[in-house]
């Protein structure tokens, strides 16, 4: 039996709370083994600075004691003279000795050791003399260390750009810059700023690859695990290599980049689609548009409007028109000249079109210029996609040779620039930016088998954990009901008789879009402090000693967590599902199954189900086989909403596939072509209207009908992806672990502003105050770093200097920029650490790795296949 087989049995195996695991599990992983980043590492120097530190601090103890005692005899001479008679006072032979007494203070003060000979006694000069002697000596031997450590890592880093793996994964990345940084260690003075800026991006790379469970190219694969009950707790077999597919993709903005200069060209206007706005609404020879009012239209353009559906070109909308007695158009001229100005006045998009949600854009934009019966124009058309396509071909083929990608994706860029006219890059640094004409998606080579052992010891813990965040979902989904509501109480026109209190949709979502997005986005901080007092309590925080980690029993909470979470349903449609990013700390396979692990919480995804983004389901062995679980969980369509690229910023591969003829598509944006024309709706034709006290949405004619709920899942679920905290942040936070699941990692929070090392002269001095700074604060060796201008964190291991002079190097260039004023910088342990991945490759080699569930809730899936839309759970 596959495991696809076994997913019923899965599912109805229910556990404490009703929580399942789909069984099919996403592997996300870094693409370079977890050791190799040790190599930035130099122990050696961070050992020299700890002596240092140790040294500097012991004599600065003798220094200290020696000042007190010094302070300590001046007021006891003083006290001795206030205690004589006054008349006695100002003669006392006591007030020779207090001269002497001072003039050691201020030399102590100045750490003039070779002045205070004559003022203290002779073991106490000995013991600073020799304290003075060990920190020069230590501080000699750091200064060397710091050097050696320094010039080892360029010696590193020159090593890796002569690697073809790492130069082709910096090479997809950022092509320009990896020439640039590569050619500096061959042309460059050792020394030069120039080589030591290469240095630095060589070891960010790296750190990247080799500690970040991304999904993007070779260097972050996706990766699957199934789970199957008579497995053991886990099997790992790894392929004979690492990738067992590699797939280039076009960003969609290139190839609509290619669209549009194709639609700049008046020849091939006739076989240009022609859309009507997704936002307006023709009815009864008038324009209705967003905000209420509305336009009066003639006869044709009316019918020319209602005739722009998106799927015919401009040459079969002429030939209806002209086909139509009663319509005032003589001519294709004419039919041409009133759809250009329809385009002129916004109310349509007349040009190639490039689908939304499209992981294959230029399939679509090829069926419009193969439908070109001109074959001269056809082909003329064709060219510029054909070179496209010809030189991604290239790229893909170039695959395990750094030199050969380069030079395609030169090439291919070049070709692009020349085709669609616009550069071949945009939004330099934005991370998910969709900078490039083309990216690579990949799978790893490797079967992962998760057995009912390892479900068994999971759920207890992380079933706690879920029912909080449905609770959190349920809440969330009241907040913006009651927004909704008091939304459309300021809009919705009276009704007159027999009929509903109604509204135009896309003037409701003119004031909705607010609270979803940008400043003025629904304030959540109150449910969210709501949620992090509630696991406080439970988790019983003010009574743990300070920073001592906190374990505590699922079993005991379990009574108290679903009477503290308790929730009628779980908020809305999507929220059926929730996708957590499980670790493993485990030395290996083995380690796990001998019980020797823990399980490690990153993030919980509210309301979303990655395994239906691009990136994840377009490399999946069954595509079929996951939009069917969705379907047979959710048993009614998803509604997508299709924004603006600009808009969304988002890149294809993160967005969420449409179950094309399943799913129906909702049209907001001027710019969106949907996958599936017959089933989309525009939001134009979408009335909202209350029934029974309750919102819902409808379309002009009444034939289709879905709760404003539902309407507004995929927004919620896109809102709260990324809301859920267990606990707010702190100044320190010890590690809380539920059984064998830790919940919180470790984790401290300093003001940027108040870092001590941020103000030294040199690399070696800073290194030397970071170290000093380490040991005060407790912290490990190893962490993860967060900071409010960077979108993800990033590695850092306090035992090597390069990499904490990139830190620094951070912060203070945002000191420079005035960011660091308020800012904290946030820091959490690793875990699992270096020692505890227990994913290898054929050689051993071992890689962080993390499991990207989808946990559902038996309470939350409709009852029935005919179950009607509206109410999160039937």
């Amino acid at each position: 039996m596959t495991a696809r087989e076994q997913l019923p049995a899965l599912l109805a195996a229910r556990r404490q709370g009703n929580w399942s695991f789909w069984p099919l599990a996403e592997c996300r992983s870094a693409g370079f083994p977890v050791t190799q980043v040790l190599d930035l590492a130099a122990s050696d120097c961070a050992a020299a600075a700890d002596r240092c530190c140790a040294a500097a601090a012991h004599a600065d103890a003798l220094w200290n004691a020696l000042r007190r005692d010094v302070k300590a005899r001046i007021r006891e001479y003083l006290e001795q003279i206030r205690q004589l008679p006054p008349e006695q006072q100002a003669d006392s032979p006591l007030h020779a000795r207090l001269p002497p007494l001072r003039q050691a203070a201020k030399l102590i003060d100045r750490r003039r050791i070779d002045a205070l000979a004559d003022f203290v006694p002779p073991a106490q000069w000995t013991a600073l003399h020799a304290a003075g002697t060990d920190l020069a000596s230590a501080m000699a031997a750091y200064q060397e260390r710091h050097a050696q450590a320094m010039a080892h890592v360029a010696s590193i880093a020159r090593r890796l750009v002569q690697e073809e793996r790492f130069r082709e994964a910096v090479t997809w990345q950022n092509a320009r810059g990896a020439g640039t940084a590569f050619e500096a260690f061959d042309t460059a003075d050792e020394t030069s700023a120039r080589v030591r800026r290469s240095v630095e991006l060589v070891a960010s790379y790296l750190q990247r690859y080799c500690t970040k469970n991304d999904t993007i190219g070779f260097f972050g694969p996706v990766g699957w695990a199934h789970f199957v009950p008579d497995a053991p707790a886990l099997s790992l077999r790894p392929g004979p290599a690492l990738l067992a597919q590699r797939h280039v993709y076009f960003e969609d903005w290139a190839i609509e980049a290619l669209a549009q200069r194709l639609s700049a060209r008046p020849e091939l206007l006739a076989w240009m689609p022609a859309r009507r706005m997704a936002f307006v609404r023709v009815e009864r020879n008038r324009l209705h548009l967003p905000g209420g009012a509305s336009l009066p239209l003639s006869a044709e353009e009316s019918a020319l409007l209602l005739a722009c559906d998106g799927t015919r070109t401009a040459r079969q909308i002429a030939a209806l028109m002209l086909a139509q007695p009663f319509l005032g158009f003589d001519s294709e001229q004419e039919v041409y000249d009133m759809l250009a100005a329809l385009q002129r006045q916004q109310r349509i998009h007349w040009g190639f079109a490039v689908r939304a949600a499209d992981a294959y854009p230029e399939r679509h934009l090829r069926d419009q210029l193969a439908a070109i019966d001109d074959a001269p124009l056809r082909e003329n058309a064709l060219a510029g996609l054909d070179r496209l396509e010809a030189a991604r071909a290239v790229l893909k083929d170039a695959a395990g040779s750094a030199t050969r990608t380069r030079a395609a994706i030169d090439a291919l860029n070049d070709v692009f620039e020349d085709v669609a006219g616009v550069a071949a890059s945009r939004r330099g640094g934005e991370t998910y930016g969709a900078r490039t004409v083309v990216y690579e998606d990949t799978v790893r080579d490797m079967q992962v088998e998760l057995g009912h052992a390892l479900a068994e010891q999971l759920h207890p813990p992380l079933d706690l954990v879920l029912t909080s965040a449905r609770w959190y979902c349920h809440r969330l989904a009241r907040l913006f009901q009651a927004e909704w509501h008091a939304i459309f109480d300021r809009i919705g026109a009276s009704p007159s008789s027999g009929t509903a209190r109604s509204a135009p949709f896309a003037t409701f979502w003119l004031h909705a879009q607010a609270l979803l997005f940008g400043a003025e986005a629904l304030n959540t901080s109150a449910l969210q402090q709501e949620l992090c007092d509630k696991w406080a309590t439970l988790l019983r925080l003010d009574d743990a000693p300070a920073a001592a980690p906190v374990q505590r029993a699922s079993q005991e909470l379990a009574a108290a967590v679903q009477a503290s979470f308790a929730a009628p349903d779980c908020g809305w449609r999507s929220a059926c599902h929730h996708s957590p990013d499980v670790m493993l700390a485990a030395a290996d396979s083995d380690a796990i199954n001998r019980g020797e692990f823990l399980f490690v919480l990153g993030e919980i995804h509210l309301g979303l189900n990655t395994l239906v983004n691009q990136s994840a389901l377009n490399q999946a062995a069954d595509a079929g086989a996951v939009l069917a679980r969705l379907r047979a969980d959710r048993r009614a369509p998803r509604l997508v909403p299709l924004l603006s690229r600009d808009g969304t910023r988002q890149p294809i591969r993160v967005q969420t596939v449409v179950d094309v003829g399943h799913d129906i598509e909702l049209c907001f944006s001027h710019d969106v072509r949907p996958l599936h024309p017959a089933t989309a709706l525009n939001i134009g034709d979408l009335v909202v209207e209350e029934q029974a006290g309750a919102l819902e949405v409808r379309t002009v004619d009444g034939k289709q009908r879905f709760a404003l709920l539902d309407v507004f899942s995929e927004f919620l679920s896109g809102f709260a992806a990324d809301k859920f905290r267990l606990l707010p942040p702190a100044s320190h936070r010890a590690r809380i672990t539920l059984d064998r699941l830790v919940v919180q990692r470790a984790s401290w929070r300093f003001a940027c502003a108040d870092l001590p090392f941020l103000h030294t002269a040199n690399a070696a001095d800073a290194y030397l105050a970071l170290r000093q700074w380490c040991a005060e604060q407790r912290l490990p060796r190893w962490v993860f770093v967060k900071l409010p201008w960077e979108k993800k964190p990033f590695y850092v291991d306090f035992d090597s200097p390069l990499l904490a002079q990139m830190l620094i190097r951070q912060l203070r260039n945002a000191q420079a920029r005035g960011e660091t004023s308020t800012a904290q910088l946030s820091l959490s342990e690793m875990l699992p650490g270096h020692e505890q991945s227990w994913l290898r490759d054929a050689a051993g080699a071992p890689y962080t790795s993390e499991l990207r569930l989808v946990a559902v809730q038996e309470t939350d899936l409709p009852a029935a296949p005919g179950a009607p839309a509206g109410s999160p759970a039937a």
